[in-house]
């Protein structure tokens, strides 16, 4: 499966390679990066999520064109329902504790551009209605409320289909780019996207996008096919008549602030500084590659003496946690965006301030130091990367060519409950960034700013030794009349004015193609499984076999069925309430899991196997008891010295 990602993701490459290279042959050519926002119709709701999405469309006229596009996404919730016994079919949203599915898709569409039917030949503004389908890939993690989980390693080689419909419009903002907004309905033929597969209800959703296209060589004299209406009639490729402005692309930021997050643990103030480099694609549009570390911490007074092993927040005194994280964001130009007349020209002058509106996505790593409500202490790592999403707003300001000031914030909306430890609650943990800084802009001068800055009475360069400025032509004076009235030779006067020579025009600087997005990293969940887990049939019982005589062995019994491990005695139900599980194994794998007990009793356990009734699973119990505080006793040595991810089962055998 990761090959055959590898190959369409390098088909894509080539094909972006090969559109750009003939771009001055090519005027149908474009290519979108968005970010979808999804609403969904799933059984089980998932948190709030987001989209990446990338894409190739050949506008065929100016009435059609076919798009190809790829898309990543994660869907996750936790449920809150009870540990328990499942239903008999297993798959109820009742019988999910938690899920986290990973999907990756791959397909197209049909676009039809709605302007001549609306009447909107002439305006910034493209409606258009979109038509398509997509194959989704899938990696599912589920865990159900009995406590198992069933983990995939790879995407699925068996892909999902998706038919898609929808409605979009497109704003011209200059030869080169459009912004773009689209609400698709996005009708997926499976149940499994929540977990809850039993429930038998397609799980469909809304995909709202947002994004930015990029016109692979069009210009104001020979536009998209889209908008041929806006070419500009006479001019030529070769027209010099004017000189076309040349400003930086390149910026470096530092930041520091401080980072509130949101926990039912509490806040203590801590700081966070960040560094970023910035590539301004227009006055209108950048894109930064960011990372940020710093601590997060909390604490707060509990009533309880029970140690975090639940992870509710009530069992923690504090935490103190170290972040790293790594983003990629874009930055869009609102005083540029919305200045009047809108996009015509730049102002008169330099601005003294730049605002913003931030949004990007990209992953955290972390690691909690805690300490519980007994004052033992525990720690949380994850290094896998958990989705991060950043939408914020910043304000910078001109200090000179070479400095701006900046200060902004931002709000992370994380994935992941577990950054303050307590990862029992159902709320994730977000966090603010308060920040300022500075931003240092690469190959600025006196005569040269940042495309941001850019302004109409900028010349560049303006000590150029063919050029002279109007003030610098010597002013003749006319001879002063003395009484008698004399004819002024005009020519002669005119013949002492040196004649400058004509200003060389130079040559336009070709434009740098917009920085093309990294592909967001797969991320895997944090769960530990001893084993993938097999579903095993539901046992048919024709009817209870009579035993009329001692059956005599003549030779070893062959084992067709997994359910044949059922007849061994020694296995039973738990005997008690409390039980603390160091290992879970399906009927099939009764073997490995009596391996797995004696080792465990070689070190001085007195672990035992059980069977529920009604499960498919063996659990390896270090402790069945009536009693709490001797169950607590020993999960807490159990996490030490055989498995961390140890758990409580709680049975009732009525």
């Amino acid at each position: 499966m990761k090959n055959l990602l590898k190959q369409i993701l390098f088909i894509v490459l080539g094909i972006l390679f090969i559109s750009n290279t003939n771009a001055q042959n090519s005027t149908k050519l474009s290519a979108d990066l968005s970010l979808g926002i999804p609403v969904t119709f799933f059984t089980i709701s998932p948190d709030f999520t987001a989209i990446y999405q990338a894409g190739l469309r050949y506008s065929v006229n100016k009435n059609w064109s076919i798009a190809a596009r790829f898309a990543s996404k994660t869907f996750q919730a936790k449920t809150g329902n009870a540990q328990g016994i499942l239903s008999p079919s297993g798959g109820l949203a009742s019988d999910v504790a938690s899920y986290k599915n990973s999907f990756y898709d791959l397909g197209g569409s049909l676009q039809f551009n709605m302007s001549n039917l609306l009447g909107l030949t002439n305006s910034k503004f493209m409606p258009y209605a979109t038509l398509g389908g997509s194959f989704q890939f899938w990696k599912l993690s589920t865990t159900l409320i009995n406590g198992t989980t069933s983990l995939a390693k790879d995407f699925s080689s068996r892909p999902m289909r998706i038919v898609q419909m929808g409605l979009g419009v497109r704003y011209y903002l200059n030869p080169s780019f459009d912004l773009n907004v689209s609400s698709e309905y996005n009708h997926v033929q499976t149940y499994w996207m929540d977990g809850a597969y039993a429930d038998e209800k397609l799980d469909t959703y809304l995909n709202t996008s947002f994004g930015v296209s990029y016109k692979l060589g069009a210009k104001s004299s020979k536009n998209l096919a889209d908008w041929e209406s806006k070419n500009k009639v006479g001019e030529k490729n070769n027209d010099k008549t004017t000189t076309k402005k040349d400003y930086a692309h390149w910026s470096a930021d530092l930041n520091l602030g401080l980072p509130y997050l949101t926990s039912p643990i509490g806040y203590n103030p801590t700081g966070m500084g960040g560094l970023g480099v910035r590539y301004s694609i227009n006055k209108f549009i950048s894109v930064q590659a960011a990372y940020n570390y710093g601590t997060l911490a909390g604490d707060h007074t509990t009533e309880s003496t029970i140690s975090g092993v639940i992870a509710d927040p009530t069992n923690f005194k504090s935490f103190n946690t170290t972040m790293n994280q790594v983003t990629l964001r874009g930055l869009f130009n609102l005083r540029r965006i919305f200045s009047e007349p809108i996009l015509l020209r730049e102002p008169e002058n330099l601005n003294s301030w730049n605002y913003y509106a931030v949004i990007g996505g990209g992953f955290l790593y972390y690691s909690a130091d805690l300490v519980y409500a007994d004052n033992t202490k525990g720690n949380v790592t994850y290094n896998k990367g958990t989705n991060n999403f950043v939408y914020g707003a910043q304000a910078r300001k001109h200090i000179n060519s070479s400095w701006d000031f900046l200060a902004g914030i931002d709000y992370n909306y994380n994935q992941s409950y577990w950054i303050d430890g307590a990862g029992a609650k159902n709320e994730l943990n977000t966090h603010f960034y308060i920040n300022a800084g500075i931003s240092y802009k690469f190959s600025t001068s006196n005569n040269r700013e940042l495309v941001d800055w850019s302004y109409a009475n900028y010349v560049f360069p303006r000590n150029k030794t063919n050029e002279v400025a109007i003030d610098q032509i010597p002013v003749i004076s006319l001879p002063k009349v003395v009484d008698v009235p004399k004819v002024v030779d005009v020519p002669k006067i005119i013949d002492s004015i040196k004649i400058v020579e004509p200003i060389k025009e130079v040559e336009p600087i070709k434009e740098v193609e917009p920085i093309k997005e990294v592909e967001p990293i797969k991320e895997v969940e944090p769960i530990k499984v001893v084993e993938p887990i097999k579903v095993v049939e539901p046992i048919k019982v024709v009817e209870p076999i009579k035993v009329v005589e001692p059956i005599k062995v003549v030779e070893p019994i062959k084992v067709v069925e997994p359910t044949q491990y059922l007849v061994d005695t020694t296995i039973t139900e738990p005997e008690f309430i409390y039980n603390v599980v160091v290992g879970c194994y399906s009927v099939n794998k009764l073997k490995t899991a009596m391996r797995f007990k004696n080792k465990i009793n070689r070190i001085g356990f007195n672990a035992k196997i059980y069977l529920s009734k009604d499960s498919k699973y063996f659990r390896v119990i270090t402790l069945t008891t009536q009693d709490e505080n001797s169950a607590m006793k020993m999960l807490r040595k159990s996490r030490r010295e055989i498995d961390p991810a140890s758990w409580l089962y709680l049975y009732n055998k009525q």
